[in-house]
């Protein structure tokens, strides 16, 4: 197991959060996609950056190496309306992860487990009732991560991503209290 260090993100994490980014694009571009993100349009340096200014990313260290991002917030898309949520909840009282994203070289070490765990976590400081998140139909790995993770499949629906990314997005949801 890995031994990772989340906290929140910094001004000056920004470039090798988009290193990360990048480098998994293209890695995917060469093996073959797993998700539906799209390099120059998802995620990008803007995304990182709207995250810091809402103080809502966060990174993870290992051996003071940052190895991966998401945003934890409680924002959920309007396409979640559309799904049979069975803890129920609105605002503040649901957290969502968003964009977790894994230095590619780091994959495979547990390094998602650890950045869930601490999203559940920081979930129930928070008080919230629930989580929430999706991933990509294809994105085998994630949606086996999240059952394994004791999260609940809620269904999958289209989702019209960024005004760029028409896609189906099965989503998931973890009961905190």
């Amino acid at each position: 197991m890995a031994n990772l260090t989340v906290r929140k993100g910094r001004k000056e994490d920004i470039a090798r959060i988009v290193e990360i980014y990048e480098d998994f694009l293209d890695y995917e571009a060469e093996h073959g996609t797993k998700t539906n993100w799209i390099k120059g349009v998802y995620p990008t340096e803007k995304n990182a950056r709207a995250g810091l200014e809402a103080g809502t990313i966060y990174v993870g260290e290992m051996d003071g190496e940052i190895v991966g991002s998401y945003v934890l917030n409680h924002i959920q898309p309007e396409e979640y309306a559309k799904l049979d949520w069975e803890f129920p909840g609105e605002g503040d009282e649901i957290i969502v992860i968003h964009t977790l994203c894994i230095d590619i070289n780091q994959q495979g070490k547990g390094l998602g487990k650890e950045f869930v765990d601490f999203a559940l976590e920081h979930g129930r400081k928070l008080g919230c009732k629930a989580m929430r998140l999706d991933t990509y139909e294809f994105n085998e790995p994630a949606a086996k991560l999240y059952t394994k993770l004791g999260f609940r499949y809620v269904g999958i629906t289209e989702f019209f991503f960024e005004q760029a990314i028409l896609e189906n997005l099965i989503c998931f949801e973890y009961k905190l209290v």
